[in-house]
């Protein structure tokens, strides 16, 4: 009865180990057949000013103040990055509050990084390895963003620098799809979207944004993981 026992045990692990196996070739198959963007202005980055209208409404105030765009989302007709770096480099951090100096740099790397596009510029390593590097300190969380960047540096940066930015936005980018999972579920709990009628049609396109961003990010993550 013993030695039955053990037996079924085995055949238990090894049946687990299949299911596991099997969920991670379908998750692979499923990310592989995610089409990404072969521009980087077009992954999707959280830009985050705050969570109510008026903390919004200080976050693009302070950027303003301090010379950046007041609106980080919007991309400029004619993108450049220089003038940006400079008034970047002459910011005094030590006079700015934690969240203040952590907002900026998150923020200004973006911009600079893709909305000014000095990711079109890859002989700039040095900047590029120091935006990514404030991207990254900054609590930077796009997976997409991280992987064009790295793309850019090459071998720049050491394959440990590559690794230890890579763990820490899959870490940032699995925080944040969980929260875009949550409204998600609450949105879908509320209304069908096959339901939605003509005059709503925005909020099935905000549906159908969310859950491409979600399979992005983890296609991105995927690739990190996998060392490009």
């Amino acid at each position: 009865m013993k030695h039955l026992n053990v037996i079924f045990f085995i055949l238990l692990v090894v049946l687990c180990w299949q299911c596991r196996q099997k969920s991670s070739q379908a998750d692979a198959i499923s990310l592989a057949q995610v089409v990404l963007p072969k521009d980087f202005r077009e992954v999707f980055c959280p830009i985050e000013l705050g969570n109510f209208e008026s903390e919004i409404i200080k976050s693009r105030t302070f950027l303003m103040e301090r010379g950046f765009p007041s609106a980080p989302e919007v991309f400029p007709e004619y993108p450049n990055w220089k003038p940006l770096d400079s008034i970047y480099q002459q910011q005094s951090f030590d006079m700015m509050s934690e969240s203040e100096r952590r907002l900026f740099r998150r923020i200004g790397s973006i911009v600079i990084l893709r909305n000014h596009a000095l990711l079109d510029f890859p002989a700039e390593k040095e900047k590029i390895a120091f935006y990514t590097t404030e991207y990254i300190e900054a609590g930077g969380n796009s997976a997409g963003l991280l992987y064009f960047c790295l793309q850019a540096l090459g071998d720049y940066i050491t394959a440990a620098q590559k690794k230890a930015y890579a763990e820490a936005v899959i870490m940032q980018s699995a925080e944040a799809i969980k929260k875009y999972e949550a409204w998600l579920e609450r949105t879908k709990a509320n209304v069908n979207p096959d339901e939605i009628p003509m005059p709503n049609n925005e909020l099935k396109e905000d549906i159908a944004n969310i859950e491409r961003i979600i399979q992005m990010e983890r296609a991105y993550a995927a690739k990190l993981r996998a060392g490009l």
